[in-house]
């Protein structure tokens, strides 16, 4: 059909009117002459006269008309078969069907003049096509490797899609090793012939460079390996994805033998998945049973709850006995963030809303993923539940000895790892694990429940040079664990299991505590450090974990001394004073009068000396006087009681000594204790004993002998001696003819007896030795300690190392060099502090 351009050409008409003057000849033939004549079209030509088209194509004509100042440049388009191609008003082509045709470029002016396009039409080939293979085929990820799984006797109905899809092609096979599959083309049916470790098997499109190549692992019915088995696991996660879970189970039951006694323990929590507007939680019921030999079996029953509570604002994890109210273990609340990000001690809400929904074992969410952990060829193990590492897993060493077997509707797997060899050098019996799993999955192949038992054997049930189990061997310990899922509508509580509203105090009373024991509130030491619990609380599942109580003041600080935290207290002093206690949430009240007092001792020490040493033993002389006692007690506050001790002084047979013996009361206090001089008058061996109380008391022996007659060195060392030289003053004490004790004092102290505890300047031991033919004494050695540089340059005086002191007949007075700081020597004199 022709298509034409329709061009409405108006033409000048020249009217005249009767009411005008005509014009003159002149006028009209310049008229005449104006008018110019049209320009004709000579030739059309066009960009291209051959073409071919696939079907839908198009193509633009482009048309050049000449000459180039044609007056009418119009043309017309038209098509001989426009079934194959067609043409529009604007010159372009639409293939349509396969076949040749041609397009006619015609000029609006001249008919004669005109131009062709040949077309020729093709039909389109297929580009692509994808092949699809059923479930049983399974695909496995193997390191960088793909491969699908068929079992040998098996037929697999592929699907082949193509493009475009109006098409259909035709498929050829080609096989890497010929024998071990065949195809049937026209039922699109592969058959698994028997087993082989790889097979490629090449598809390919008939009459088309198109194919896919594709490789293959054919086994055995029931024989399976780790990497099928992860693949079931890794499709039913994805599965379980678009499910609801509402339901868990799981169970952890050990056997385990201590001296021969076999305790056995089970813990069993059947969860149930809920939500309640924007509340997702979890609740379990618990049944933890305990039987240890021929004990009777012990029950206990929990309620655990995990999720958003329903103030929709914290997350909490709970765990309730049902008999007692109390949480068995510490209780977790996060405050809910909205962010992507939660700061400590928060969680985000899709964090809290997965962890209320799904089972979660080591950051594994869902039984899919947790069972995948197990099987893993990434993973070397877990540590479930205990401190050692027992492995319910297939991966790492455990996987060298795995067997994998398919079941009617699921897989099992055996191995075992040796995980301590024997050493006798460590009386070590060694430990071996031997694992069984059975993992079951229901007709949509989701995984539904995971059983896993772990055997521990040693030496005695175990080969471990030719790693084989012995004869009859019986496990040491048996660990076994199970999970189960179940899907469904995700339910609706009408009446909160727990209504984590009741974790907060309405009401509560405390107790004082001190290392965990509960102590009377009107008793309370000076000195000592509290802290306080919760009891009697409303709601009864109101804790201070959840809602920490703090102690917020005390009506006397006097007395008593709030920590910072408001967690703790000290008494500072005897008194009274009322504590008052506020719950973080409900802010809810509660006040206790409390009183204390000085402590009891519960500890004696019996102090001699300046270096305030505990005292074993004394050698001393009779009628001789030993000052320098004190005692410190425990606690130390006790002391400030200033009571003194009692003495009891018995022989070696445990014979009263105390007419003999005594404990002589000083002036001088330390830490407000009292000190004392211990005197004997008769020789012998003395148990001295100082006492508070049954828990506070302490003794020490004392070996007292006569002075032996004649020897002036005897008469020395039962005294002691005292030198005052230029304000400064040195007292000695001797403890025996070799050796003593020297104190120094950088103003004069005007002591008037030995007194290790008056803060001397200095505090040494010498060493001497007595000639008592020559009545001399010589101090062999004076350790010069930073304590006695300063005392010698404050302008003291010490006595000369291995020089003669002279001893006075009556042994009183001993007379020789000191020497200062310069060492200069000075004569001066030791005088005896002891009475006639």
């Amino acid at each position: 059909m022709k298509k034409q351009l329709l061009v409405l050409v108006s033409s000048l008409l020249l009217l005249a009117s009767c009411d005008q003057p005509s014009t003159s000849s002149q006028d009209k033939e310049e008229s005449d002459s104006s008018i110019k004549e049209d320009t004709k079209v000579a030739s059309i030509s066009l960009n291209q006269t051959n073409i071919e088209l696939e079907i839908g194509d198009t193509f633009q004509i482009e048309t050049t008309v000449l000459p180039a100042e044609a007056t009418n440049k119009l043309v017309n388009y038209s098509s001989n078969d426009e079934s194959i191609a067609s043409v529009s008003l604007q010159g372009k082509v639409t293939a349509k069907k396969e076949g040749k045709t041609t397009i006619n470029v015609v000029s609006d002016e001249n008919s004669d003049i005109k131009a062709t396009l040949e077309v020729t039409v093709k039909a389109i080939g297929i580009t692509s096509f994808d092949i699809s293979f059923p479930e049983d085929a399974t695909e496995i990820t193997s390191g960088n490797k793909k491969y699908r799984q068929l079992i040998a006797g098996k037929d697999y109905k592929l699907g082949f899609s193509f493009t475009p899809s109006s098409l259909q092609g035709e498929i050829e096979t080609t096989f890497s090793v010929p024998e071990y599959a065949s195809f049937d083309k026209a039922t699109s049916t592969l058959t698994a012939l028997k087993e082989v470790s790889s097979l490629d098997i090449t598809f390919a499109v008939k009459g088309t460079s198109l194919s896919k190549t594709i490789n293959f692992k054919i086994t055995t019915q029931g024989k399976s390996d780790r990497n099928l088995s992860y693949a079931r696991l890794v499709s039913s996660e994805e599965k379980e994805s678009s499910k609801n879970i509402n339901a868990y189970s799981f169970s952890l039951i050990s056997e385990r033998r201590s001296s021969g006694v076999l305790t056995k323990q089970e813990e069993t929590t059947n969860y149930n998945v809920y939500q309640n507007g924007q509340q997702s939680y979890m609740v379990g019921k618990k049944t933890k049973t305990v039987k240890t030999g021929s004990d009777k079996e012990t029950v206990s029953k929990m309620t655990t709850f995990t999720g958003i509570g329903n103030d929709n604002t914290n997350y909490y994890e709970l765990e309730i006995n049902d008999e007692t109210f109390k949480h068995e273990k510490t209780p977790v609340k996060k405050a809910i963030n909205g962010n992507e990000q939660a700061e400590a001690g928060q969680i985000t809400r899709a964090d809290a809303k997965r962890n209320g929904s799904f089972l979660i074992h080591n950051s594994h969410v869902g039984l899919s993923e947790i069972a995948g952990a197990m099987v893993s060829p990434d993973n070397s193990g877990y540590d479930y539940f205990f401190t050692k590492s027992y492995p319910f897993y297939f991966g790492g060493e455990v996987a060298n000895n795995a067997t994998y077997e398919t079941t009617a509707n699921g897989f099992k797997v055996k191995g075992y790892v040796i995980e301590e060899k024997p050493s006798a050098s460590l009386s070590n019996k060694g430990m071996v694990f031997f694992n069984e799993g059975e993992f079951v999955f229901n007709e949509e192949s989701i995984l539904t429940s995971v059983t896993v038992i772990d055997k521990v054997y040693d030496e005695t049930g175990f080969d471990f040079e030719n790693k084989v189990l012995k004869e009859n061997a019986s496990p040491v310990d048996i660990y076994t664990i199970k999970y189960s899922q179940g899907f469904g509508d995700i339910g609706k509580e009408s009446t909160l299991t727990i209504d984590t509203n009741n974790l907060y105090f309405n009401s509560y009373e405390v107790d004082i505590k001190k290392s965990s024991t509960t102590v009377n509130p009107k008793k309370l030491e000076v000195g000592s450090t509290y802290e306080f619990l919760e009891k009697n609380a409303t709601p009864n599942i109101a804790t201070s974990s959840i809602d920490p109580i703090l102690l917020t003041s005390t009506s006397n600080k006097e007395v008593i001394q709030v920590s910072r935290d408001g967690l703790s207290f000290r008494v500072l002093k005897e008194g009274e004073a009322t504590l008052t206690f506020n719950s973080t949430k409900n802010n809810t009240e509660y006040s206790l009068d409390v009183s204390t007092t000085l402590p009891e001792a519960s500890a004696l020490y019996i102090k001699y000396g300046t270096e305030g040493e505990n005292i074993k033993t004394l050698n001393a002389v009779t009628n001789q006087e030993y000052g320098g006692f004190y005692f410190t007690t425990y606690p130390t506050k006790a002391n400030e009681t200033g009571t003194t001790p009692t003495f009891s002084f018995v022989d070696e047979e445990g014979n009263d000594a105390s007419s003999y013996c005594e404990m002589i009361a000083k002036e001088e206090k330390i830490n407000k204790m009292p000190t004392f001089a211990f005197k004997a008058t008769k020789a012998g061996n003395y148990i001295v004993t100082a006492k508070y109380n049954e828990q506070a008391k302490s003794s020490f022996k004392a070996i007292v002998n006569d002075p032996v007659a004649g020897a002036i060195s005897d008469k020395v060392i039962a005294q002691d001696f005292s030198a005052e030289i230029d304000d400064c003053q040195v007292i000695i004490h001797f403890n025996s003819k070799d050796s003593g004790k020297m104190l120094g004092y950088a103003m004069s102290a005007g002591l008037t007896s030995y007194n290790p505890s008056s803060n001397p300047d200095f505090a040494i031991d010498f060493s001497c030795n007595f000639d008592d033919a020559a009545k001399t004494l010589t101090f062999t050695s004076i350790p010069q300690d930073d304590d006695v540089l300063w005392f010698l340059d404050s302008y003291g005086y010490i006595p000369q190392e291995n020089s003669s002191f002279e001893i006075a007949p009556d042994g009183r007075t001993l007379t020789g060099n000191f020497v200062d700081v310069d060492e200069v020597a000075e004569e001066h004199s030791f005088v005896s502090l002891s009475k006639e």
